[in-house]
């Protein structure tokens, strides 16, 4: 007796999987309710609750994966919760589909100093000044990085404080740090207090207390 198997069975699994696939869609784009993500992630950095932020940029990316603002503030967030390695992608992201979006770089180029790498800040830098010739604190960043971390680029850093200075900048240890710069080496002598000024500068530059921008 012949017997004819019928591949029922194949049928079953293919209807599994399809329903599985099919609870995962992602949500149809909604710009309207990512801008309220974002605004309820914005509240939530500032009461200090920054894990708490992340999840509401992650759901405002979900409903706007093209809003910069959203990838900015999921960078920040990163950053307040002590994550910067992860924080400069976030922030790439924003700048990705905003190129010109100076907060994003500014962030992005005080993360890289917190990371140690100083050339990639100072390229973010040197681009947010391209696009906002006039960002003081942007010069006076630049000054500290060619400062200290840049064997021979005393002219620039000489040339970046003298435009911060220029453009209304008030720290008086700048104005000292020229000085040095202008009467000693190639590098500059810094006595202790000076060496501790410039410190404080690079540690504030660093982001320590989370970026200054939001």
């Amino acid at each position: 007796m012949n017997f004819r198997l019928t591949p029922v069975v194949l049928v079953l699994p293919m209807l599994v999987l399809s329903s599985c696939f099919a609870s995962h869609k992602p949500p149809e784009p909604d710009p309207g309710r990512a801008k309220r993500y974002v605004a309820a992630g914005m509240v939530k950095l500032e009461e200090k609750m920054p894990r708490a932020a992340l999840e509401e940029f992650d759901e405002a990316v979900k409903y706007d994966p093209n809003s910069s603002e959203a990838h900015y503030q999921r960078g920040n967030a990163l950053v307040d919760m002590g994550n910067p390695s992860d924080a400069v992608p976030a922030y790439g992201t924003a700048i990705f589909l905003a190129p010109s979006f100076v907060n994003a770089l500014f962030n992005r180029a005080l993360t890289y100093a917190a990371l140690g790498s100083y050339k990639n800040a100072v390229r973010d830098f040197l681009e947010v000044i391209r696009v906002a010739p006039d960002d003081r604190e942007t010069h006076r960043n630049l000054g500290v990085l060619y400062d200290r971390y840049f064997e021979g680029e005393k002219e620039k850093a000489i040339a970046a404080y003298r435009k911060y200075l220029e453009l209304g900048g008030q720290d008086p240890d700048i104005r000292t740090r020229i000085e040095q710069l202008e009467s000693a080496g190639p590098r500059g002598a810094l006595t202790p207090e000076q060496m501790e000024a410039l410190r404080r500068q690079v540690e504030e530059m660093q982001g320590t207390q989370g970026p200054p921008r939001r």
